[in-house]
């Protein structure tokens, strides 16, 4: 799941998230997941949570005393309606103006759950957004310092971020998939160099070319390489004529 595009410090957030995440009951787990238009979760999740995981994710109290028979059974009866499928959603931010600049914070959330996760001491208690957990990124672990508030969102949404980390799994692990990607990296790997190829034959053409045209040196050396620019047509058509001395010094001292 490492992004190469993310920094250090958020792949670390990152991974410290997923072991929270998994540690308390959510399964599947995934990165970059689309939760709702334009919006791309670091990463979502989705738990069926037990009694206990429920407590523990602080969705319900902890249970009457024993000796309490009516408001104990009343705590079981709420607990078994609220075992059911929830879906979540984690944004890691780990830099202030990444932070400030998002507008999430305000929007609709479209999961169960909404998290933001951050390195300690980032964003203060005053600046936390309103309906959301946080978790903290300090010393390689992440604690929960506000648990996420229950939302209720639709069936739909639901359904379609279920289905988003179902596909995202199903690609990460699926070998043909795996296979197919290899095969267009190689590809592609291939094509450039032999892009880079075409483009240095064309050039050492065009620099030892005998033709006395320009632009029939460059129709004959340059089919296989893309479109030129007027400024990479001049600075050929100098080496051209660079090529065009050098070749005729060359023939007049062999003659």
């Amino acid at each position: 799941m490492d992004d190469l595009n993310k920094s250090p410090l958020t792949q670390q957030v990152t991974k410290a998230v997923l072991a929270w995440l998994t540690e308390k009951g959510f399964k599947p787990v995934q990165t970059e997941v689309k939760v709702a238009s334009k919006w791309v979760a670091d990463i979502s999740a989705v738990i069926v949570p037990t009694r206990t995981e429920l407590q523990d994710l602080k969705l319900i109290p902890r249970p009457p005393h024993w000796q309490e028979q009516d408001a104990r059974q009343a705590w079981y009866d709420n607990a078994k309606a609220m075992i059911q499928t929830y879906t979540s959603l984690v944004e890691v931010k780990t830099s202030r103006a990444d932070f400030l600049k998002d507008h999430k914070w305000n929007s609709p959330q479209p999961t169960n759950l909404a998290y933001l996760a951050s390195q300690k001491g980032l964003i203060s208690t005053e600046e936390w957004p309103v309906g959301w957990g946080i978790l903290e990124f300090n010393e390689e672990r992440v604690r929960c310092l506000r648990p996420a508030p229950l939302s209720l969102v639709s069936m739909e949404s639901q359904r379609d971020t279920v289905l988003n980390i179902a596909m995202r799994l199903h690609n990460e692990t699926d070998p043909l998939i795996q296979r197919l990607r290899f095969n267009m990296r190689d590809y592609g790997d291939r094509a450039k160099a032999q892009r880079a190829s075409d483009i240095l034959s064309g050039v050492c053409s065009i620099v030892e070319s005998k033709e006395i045209d320009f632009e029939m040196a460059l129709w004959k050396s340059m089919l296989r390489v893309a479109v030129l620019d007027q400024w990479q047509r001049e600075r050929l058509r100098r080496l051209f004529g660079i090529g065009k001395h050098v070749n005729d010094d060359l023939e007049d001292k062999t003659a």
